[in-house]
Parts: C-alpha cells; sequence; structure tokens
C-alpha cells in the first residue's frame, strides 16, 4: 500500500484521510516555522475541552534519526500542544524512540508515533468505516489527550523521588543516612545485594536535595553490552543538560564526534558539572561492565576531583582502590535489619505485627526489608521455607488478569510505561501489584524487582495464561518493536520452537532495524540448536548470513553462502545474498573472486528489483579498481552508481558516491577541489552518517597536508579519530594513525611518526587486512629511510620485498607505483623488480578496465558520460558540479 504514496505530499494526503476515519473535531494545516513547514493540527472535543493535536510526517528512505524530529520536539516545549503525532515512514531509529520516551518524561509533553508496520494496516482497512481498527486508533488518541495533562513532571531529569511509601525502608538507617548528608564530603557508595533498601536510601537522599532546589540527575545501569551502555548513559546525560539547564552543549559534541571518552569531553562534562548545581545519582552500578574502562574512568575522575556530589548504588565496589578515590569515597554498606524494624515494615505495610515472620526474614533471608514489605496478614512462618516457595504463594493468591501483567513485566527486558498498561484496561491490577509490592515503579514506567524477576520466570504458567500474556506483549511490541526478543525468548524458554521461529520470520525485517544483531544471531542459533523438524534449515542459514554480514563476520558469510543453493530463494533473496557475497568478497580482499562474480552476473545486477543493491554493488566494484589505482576504471562505476541513484532521488547515496568521485579527483591532482566537495559534504549532516563524517575528516585532513597546510590536517584527523574512536572503528583507526605518521614525517617529527606507525601496524593485527599492513609497511620504510635511524641496508631491502610481495598479490597497481618511487636510486634491485611487475600488471589490468569502462559508459546518460570525459580528457573537477546537479545547498565554485 505505501509502495503507492510517490512522494512526500501524497503521504501528507493519505495522514489526513486516516485521520478524517477518527473523526476529529477539526482538521487544518499548521504553518510550523522555518524548520518544521506546514504540518496538520487536529481538534478533539473531550468534555467540553478543545485538545489540538499537532500532526508531523515523515517520509524517508531509512531509519528517521533524532535529528529529524528535533525541531518539532523543540518547538513542542515552547507551545505544549496536547499531543505530538509523529507519521513516520519507514520508520523511527531505535535510539530516537528511546529520545522520545526521554522527553516525554522529562516536559510531561504527550509523544506519539505511527511507523509503516501500523500506518499500512490504516491503509488496508480505508474502505471500511466499521472495522475496529478506528475505533482502536481514536481511543488511542483520545486516550493520549487526556492522560497528557497528567504526565508527571516530578520525573524531571530522571529523578526518582522518595514516597511516604517508602519511609519504613529507612527505620534503623538513622546512622548511614547522616553519613550519606556529611557536606565534607562528596562522593558516596551505597554498597548490598538486592533487596535491601539500597535505591530507597538514594532516593530518600535525592529527595533531600530537590527541596533544597538542587537539580537531580538520575540514572540507573541496566545490564548492557559495553557500547550501549556507553551511548544510553551519554544520551541520558546530554539531554539532562539540554532540557533541565537549556544547554545543549554535549548533544552537539555527541552528535559530531559520538561517544568516546576524549580528553575533551571529559573537560565538557566536568564544565557542566561545575556550571550547574547539579547532585548525581547512579543507580545498580554494579551493572557497569567491568570493561567498561571510559564510564569508570569518568566516574573516578569526578571523585578524586571532587566535582560534585555524586551517589552509586551496587552490589560491588567497581572502582579501583587508588589513594584518591579510597580518600574522596565514602561507603556504606547496607546490612540486613534487624527482627524488630523488620516487624515495623511488617506492621506498616500489612496493619498487623508478625515478629515470628520478621525473627525468620533476619535469620534466614538476611535482613532484607525487600521481603519484609511483601509480607501479609496470611503469611506463616511456613511460607518462608524458601524464596521460591515464599515468592510462589504470593502468585497463587494473584487473579489471573494480574498474574498477566506480572509475567508480562516478568518476560520484558525493558521497563513498561503505565500509561501503556492502562489504555490497555490493567489500571486496577497495576495499583494492586504496585500496592502489594511485587513490582517498581521507575517514573512513568514500571519492571519486577530484580530480586524477584528470576524466581518468576520459573513459575510454571499454563498455556491459556501464557497465550494471554503474549497477547500483551505483541500488544506493545506495536509501540516498541524491542518487544518482540523478549516474545521470542519467552517461546524459545517454554521450547515453543515453532512459535518462536514463526514470530521471529514475520518480523525479521523489524527486528533488523533493533539494530540487536547480536542479540538476534543469538536466538537464530538457539533455535537451530532446537534443531526443529518443521523448519527449513536454509531459512535459518538466510537470516544468519544477513546478520553475519552486519557484524563483519564476512568468512563466516562466505562460508554459509557456499552451503546453499540459491534456486531455492525467491528474486528478492537472491539479490540480497549476491549483494551481501560481493561485499563479503571484498571486505576479505579477494577482489579477483569479486570481479569474476561480477561479470558472470552484470545483466542479473543491473536489472535488480532492488535500485539500491544496483548502487551499492556499482560502488563496491568501484572501489576495488580506486585500490588497484585504475582510477579511470573506478571512475567510470562511480558515475553509473550516481545516475542510478539520482533517478530515484537517495541523496544519501549520491552523498556517498560523491564522496568516492572526491577521492578519484584527489589521486588525479586537483586536490583543493577535492577537498572543496569534501568540505561540503561535511556540511550535509542530514544526508551522511556520522561514521562517514569520520571518513569526511579524514579525506580533509588528507588533503590539507598534500597542500602543504600541517595545522589543519591534525585538526582534521584528530576529529576523525575521534569519531572513530567512539564507534570502535579499527579499520578507521589504522587509516588515522597512518596518517598521523605522514604529518609527523612531514614535519620530520621521527620520534612521534614511529609512535604513530607503530599504533597503525598494532591495529593491522587487529583486523588482519593485507594492503593496510602494505599500507603501513611502506610509511615506515619512509620513515627509515628518512630518518636515517642506523637500519641497515639490507632490513630496508627485505620490507620492500615483502611489500612488493603483497602488492603483486592483490595486483596493487597504484602500491607497486609507490615501491617504485621510494626505490628509485637507492635500492636498485628492488626498483627494477617493481618496474617489471609494474608492467606486467598495467598489461594484464588494462584490458579488464577498458573493458568495465565502455561497458559503464554505454549504460551512461549522456550527461553522466560528460562528466566522465571532463575529469579524464579535461582534468577538470566533476563534484561541485555533480553537487549541484543533486540539488545540495552548497556554493559552487569556479568551474574555469
Amino acid at each position: 500500500m505505501i509502495a503507492s504514496v510517490a512522494n512526500w505530499d501524497d503521504f501528507e494526503r493519505t495522514v489526513c484521510s486516516i485521520i478524517y476515519k477518527i473523526n476529529p473535531y477539526k482538521i487544518s494545516r499548521y504553518d510550523g516555522g522555518a524548520d518544521r513547514g506546514r504540518d496538520i493540527v487536529a481538534e478533539f472535543k473531550i468534555n467540553e475541552q478543545t485538545h489540538s493535536v499537532i500532526i508531523e510526517c515523515k517520509y524517508y528512505k531509512s531509519g528517521v534519526s533524532k535529528n529529524v524530529i528535533a525541531p518539532a520536539l523543540d518547538w513542542a516545549k515552547v507551545h505544549r500542544p496536547s499531543i505530538l503525532y509523529f507519521w513516520i515512514i519507514p520508520y523511527l531509529t531505535p535510539d530516537t524512540k528511546d529520545y522520545i520516551e526521554q522527553f516525554e518524561h522529562l516536559y510531561g509533553i504527550r509523544v506519539l508515533y505511527e511507523e509503516q508496520i501500523n500506518i499500512e494496516q490504516y491503509l488496508a482497512h480505508m474502505n471500511d468505516d466499521r472495522d475496529k481498527i478506528w475505533e482502536v486508533l481514536k481511543e488511542k488518541v483520545i486516550g493520549a489527550c487526556v492522560s497528557s495533562g497528567s504526565l508527571s513532571s516530578a520525573f524531571a531529569s530522571n529523578i526518582e523521588l522518595a514516597s511516604t511509601e517508602e519511609v519504613p525502608y529507612l527505620i534503623d538507617r538513622e546512622i548511614e543516612r547522616k553519613t550519606l548528608t556529611n557536606p565534607s564530603k562528596c562522593a558516596f557508595y551505597i554498597q548490598g545485594i538486592s533487596a535491601c533498601g539500597k535505591t530507597q536510601l538514594m532516593k530518600y537522599i535525592s529527595h533531600i536535595y530537590t527541596k533544597g532546589n538542587t537539580k537531580v540527575f538520575w540514572y540507573t545501569f541496566r545490564p548492557e553490552c559495553k557500547e550501549t551502555q556507553v551511548s544510553s548513559f551519554f544520551q541520558t546525560f546530554a539531554h539532562y543538560f539540554a532540557i533541565v539547564h537549556n544547554n545543549s552543549k554535549l548533544i552537539l559534541y555527541f552528535k559530531e564526534y559520538g561517544y568516546c571518552l576524549s580528553r575533551d569531553l571529559e573537560e565538557l562534562i566536568i564544565y557542566l558539572l561545575k556550571s550547574y548545581n547539579t547532585a548525581v545519582f547512579l543507580d545498580d552500578i554494579h551493572n557497569c561492565s567491568s570493561d567498561n574502562v571510559s564510564l569508570i574512568a569518568l566516574f573516578e575522575k569526578i571523585i578524586e576531583r571532587r566535582i560534585c556530589k555524586i551517589y552509586f548504588a551496587g552490589w560491588i565496589n567497581i572502582f579501583s582502590s587508588k589513594t584518591a578515590i579510597k580518600q574522596n569515597l565514602s561507603v556504606v554498606i547496607l546490612d540486613g535489619m534487624e527482627a524488630t524494624h523488620l516487624n515495623q515494615i511488617i506492621s506498616h505495610y500489612s496493619g498487623h505485627d508478625n515478629f515470628a515472620v520478621a525473627g525468620v526474614i533476619a535469620e534466614k533471608f538476611h535482613g532484607l526489608p525487600g521481603y519484609a514489605v511483601l509480607v501479609d496478614e496470611e503469611t506463616t512462618i511456613e511460607d518462608l521455607e524458601s524464596d521460591r516457595q515464599f515468592l510462589f504463594n504470593f502468585l497463587s493468591l494473584l487473579s489471573p488478569k494480574e498474574q498477566t501483567l506480572l509475567f508480562m513485566l516478568t518476560f520484558s527486558s525493558s521497563d513498561i510505561p503505565m500509561d501503556f498498561l492502562r489504555f490497555n484496561s490493567f489500571s486496577l491490577e497495576l495499583d494492586s501489584l504496585k500496592n502489594k509490592r511485587l513490582i517498581i515503579l521507575r517514573g512513568n514506567s514500571c519492571s519486577v524487582h530484580d530480586k524477584y524477576k528470576p524466581f518468576f520466570v520459573m513459575y510454571p504458567i499454563d498455556n491459556n495464561m501464557f497465550s494471554d500474556v503474549v497477547t500483551l506483549m505483541l500488544e506493545y511490541a506495536k509501540l516498541r518493536a524491542d518487544q518482540y526478543f523478549d516474545i521470542i525468548t519467552a517461546y524459545i524458554n517454554r521450547n515453543n520452537i515453532s512459535q518462536a521461529w514463526q514470530l521471529l520470520s514475520l518480523n525479521f525485517k523489524t527486528l533488523l532495524h533493533c539494530q540487536h544483531n547480536t542479540q538476534l544471531l543469538n536466538l537464530l542459533q538457539k533455535i537451530e540448536n532446537a534443531n526443529p523438524y518443521d523448519i527449513n534449515p536454509s531459512d535459518i542459514i538466510f537470516k544468519k548470513i544477513t546478520l553475519l554480514e552486519r557484524v563483519c563476520e564476512y568468512q563466516l558469510c562466505l562460508y554459509y553462502i557456499s552451503m546453499l543453493d540459491l534456486d531455492i530463494f525467491s528474486l528478492d533473496e537472491q539479490e540480497s545474498l549476491l549483494y551481501i557475497q560481493m561485499r563479503a568478497l571484498y571486505f576479505t580482499n579477494k577482489y579477483d573472486d569479486l570481479l569474476y562474480l561480477f561479470k558472470k552476473e552484470t545483466e542479473n545486477i543491473l536489472n535488480f528489483s532492488s535500485k539500491e543493491n544496483i548502487i551499492q554493488i556499482l560502488t563496491i566494484i568501484g572501489r576495488v579498481y580506486y585500490i588497484r589505482g585504475l582510477l579511470n576504471g573506478a571512475l567510470a562505476c562511480y558515475l553509473l552508481s550516481y545516475q542510478y541513484a539520482f533517478k530515484i532521488r537517495e541523496k544519501k547515496l549520491e552523498a556517498k558516491i560523491i564522496h568516492r568521485i572526491a577521492m578519484v579527483e584527489c589521486c588525479t591532482g586537483l586536490i583543493s577541489e577535492s577537498r572543496m566537495a569534501f568540505e561540503a559534504l561535511e556540511k550535509m549532516s542530514s544526508y551522511i552518517t556520522p561514521k562517514r563524517r569520520s571518513y569526511i575528516y579524514y579525506r580533509i585532513a588528507k588533503c590539507f597536508l598534500l597542500e602543504g597546510n600541517i595545522e589543519e590536517a591534525k585538526n582534521y584527523n584528530e576529529k576523525s579519530k575521534k569519531i572513530k574512536a567512539s564507534y570502535g572503528d579499527k579499520r578507521g583507526l589504522v587509516f588515522s594513525n597512518k596518517l598521523d605518521a605522514k604529518i609527523s614525517l612531514a614535519e620530520s617529527d621521527y620520534i612521534n611518526a614511529a609512535c604513530s606507525i607503530q599504533q597503525a601496524l598494532s591495529g593491522v593485527e587487529d583486523i588482519n587486512v593485507d594492503k593496510e599492513r602494505l599500507a603501513c609497511m611502506i610509511v615506515q620504510t619512509r620513515l627509515i629511510i628518512e630518518s636515517d635511524i642506523g637500519s641497515s641496508k639490507k632490513a630496508c631491502i627485505k620490507c620492500l620485498q615483502k611489500c612488493l610481495d603483497i602488492a603483486v598479490k592483490d595486483k596493487l597497481l597504484f602500491r607497486v607505483k609507490t615501491i617504485q618511487q621510494i626505490s628509485q636510486k637507492k635500492y636498485n634491485s628492488i626498483f627494477l623488480l617493481a618496474c617489471e611487475n609494474y608492467q606486467k600488471l598495467t598489461k594484464e589490468l588494462s584490458a579488464d578496465e577498458s573493458h568495465i569502462i565502455n561497458y559503464c559508459i554505454k549504460k551512461m546518460e549522456h550527461s553522466i558520460q560528460k562528466y566522465y570525459y571532463t575529469l579524464t580528457s579535461k582534468q577538470q573537477s566533476i563534484t561541485q558540479r555533480l553537487l549541484f546537479k543533486s540539488g545540495f545547498n552548497v556554493k559552487i565554485m569556479s568551474l574555469n
């Protein structure tokens, strides 16, 4: 259905038609300003009160990022509509959804969104006015209007305040409270096992700061991998300063450089913490991954320098035993409570004393107050035989709907918004489970306490109950696709492999958009290990190949592809497999195999249904010719791929290809023209990813070095390294460290050059790519020759011989030429050998290059052919012309 929507205007008209189905009081256009364009405003009358719903339509080719929706959110902060309602093609990226959720909590503004998966369902029912889907959609909008006024602003900056219900936890904690409010100390660590009251004690302290007009930043760590943990924390931290203090410096920094903890970022964070009166509370700090060096280093720096009041709560102390940490960090260890105080908690919650049960909790359960709050008037000593029995007894007393809600929260890896549960008629059950202390609230969301969840997971619920739980989880998955992972996991844990596979297959594309590739691979592996008789092994392998390519396991991709009979797959799947195979061949340096496959499948490839796959494959082939030094062949492939990208108006791909053509221009001597093209591309933040930005900075640095501007070369290469480090781009860091060495060589700074090239060579060992090893060895040889550090002529000849062997093996004509230049008049034997190999390779590769050039030119339109001849024959730049043709807003330089 969406395929019939030709452009943004069509999409906006389609959204209007859908909104009319739910009978708004009034619908009109809204001029939203320069950043927002003209939007839709729908008004609904509820109890004689008018609610304005601002509808933003976003029509894109790929996932919609935070940058796209940020202007609308900024507008909403000022104008505060009842609801801000996004209609998105194709989908919001996962971090954008997280950002929306944080925005709602921080500003109390309701934000809804519909993605392509939902919009297609609406379109499918457009001819049936009585379909229930319109009733559900209207309830969703009306319910959001009603609840928008009650969104809690008390959750500002992720604060979790202590309520009067939690005061009993603080019985017998007077000494700890005094320690934690000691004005002479800045850093505090509350340590103790789960359910001992750490969080409640932190909430009490945060409440004191809030009453004293000190802004509080609260963050709860989840057990995530290091990379997502770093990005999640820094995103929340940046949003806190932007929203609470109206300071967006961190957001701008992360947008530019990513999440690597550089010295600049460290100083910026320290500056912000000092500038604003902030108390930092970090709960469940034990979940901070032990190899998460960057966050731990940041927290230790804050402790050592006494930057601000900072509180940690966790099972174990994760910090080092350095003297400065010991001196500045006040550690409070929470022991279990005595029976007397436990009985006071029991009495508070149940309304009755139960000294016997309190005594058992003190003796058998470490005196944990988290157990005391669960005791009710029917609890006996026999119920406390074990943790499992004690908790299972509670479950047997719950109503079916209470059990459905509890197990939905148990199986969910993330907190569930209470608005969603209330909308789905679980308000009474939510309040009941909260009163029974079986669930905990975090702002506007809730979850099962981590102490109880492992026991509830083991509870043997029947099939009918499990079906009800899955139904509720599937409803939430419509709002947050990550939930599908939890449902599939629940199926697998119950050995319902067929259902797990069916759900995974049905939502595979959606799950790919979540970008949890490793998690999805693990689920596929579990399904495969179960050896299900009713699942085709080839279908599993196809999905594994798709994921392995995403996590850069290219050798495994090729292995699995070799196992498959491609004819059993659909045409779309065959296209995807061929594209993945070609990428894998490229990244494993199997260039001859790649070119052979391309020649064999050329006509098939150019008739792919996916124009994007055609463009990407042509770009890969162009990269092979570029790497080998066959610049005309590379240019022909790039221009043909540009022609396809321009036809489908895919600006991200157009920008990517212009980037590649600018690299060719640089190699042909058009250095300043190439640099200006990269500088223009760098300004197009909507069309380039942060990773591409890092390579643009790297290319600008290379151009400045060739122009003799050493300081700018250093500056841009440093910018590039920051971004690459934040993404863990080992290959990119090899390039940048190698460039650092070249910059140092240009300054005759041989010590720094040696350090940089050694870093690059160490990186090469990690990625194990011969052509990068060759490039680094060439720079190392130049360093030895230019610095005259005493290395023997024999050693240099040996190194150059090794370089030549790699260059000849991979047919890297450009590198053979470089070895010629280095060895000329110095190492005659290597020079003659390089000349001989250069001639052989030129003869061998020229026919192949001529073939691809002729083929591409035949497929090019006349205007694109002119670009090819302008650069190759006239030696004039074409990148500025291409930027103008694509409609990028850049200043055109002189084309004379």
